[in-house]
């Protein structure tokens, strides 16, 4: 009774400013070896150079680890008759206590009235408090709350039976 009847994969996901940043990391970092290694034929900026090359190489490092752990937590959301399967972490409608689309507003920094990004949310939580959370960037949540929703009614009509 676990056939799937809805897969739903992370759609919007682009490793390239993960490459991107770790190619500057290759770039900065050689460079930043380089000038320090030529410190003592060169300018008197070479030094200052090199510590720049190197804090830029830290900084792109940084940002391809931090991007690439950011889109690996997204997983594929598998709708089946008798449970919601969310990367290998397994949910039985039984166990699923609620599920909610909520919107997330950004507002203006000066102007707290004004809405500039707004994203859906759609909230998965078990009885046992855990909490899953799909972005409207990456998944089509209300489609999935809708066929959510109609898999559900039919498990507990067959259940019912």
């Amino acid at each position: 009774m676990n056939t799937s009847l809805y897969t739903y994969e992370p759609a919007n996901q682009s490793y390239g400013i993960v490459w991107l940043a770790l190619g500057v990391f290759v770039l900065g970092a050689a460079v930043a070896v380089w000038l320090f290694r030529h410190t003592s034929t060169s300018s008197a900026y070479t030094g200052m150079l090199s510590m720049l090359a190197g804090f830029a190489a830290l900084i792109a490092l940084g940002t391809g680890v931090f991007g690439w752990l950011a889109l690996a937590k997204n997983k594929t959301l598998r709708i089946c008759t008798d449970r919601v399967e969310f990367g290998t972490h397994i949910i039985p409608y039984q166990n699923l206590k609620n599920a909610a689309l909520e919107e997330s507003k950004t507002t203006a920094l000066f102007n707290p009235n004004s809405v500039q990004k707004s994203v859906q949310l759609l909230f998965l939580q078990e009885k046992c408090g855990r909490t899953h959370v799909l972005s409207g960037a990456y998944y089509p949540v209300q489609e999935i709350l809708t066929n959510l929703r109609a898999a559900i009614n039919n498990w507990e009509s067959a259940r019912s039976k």
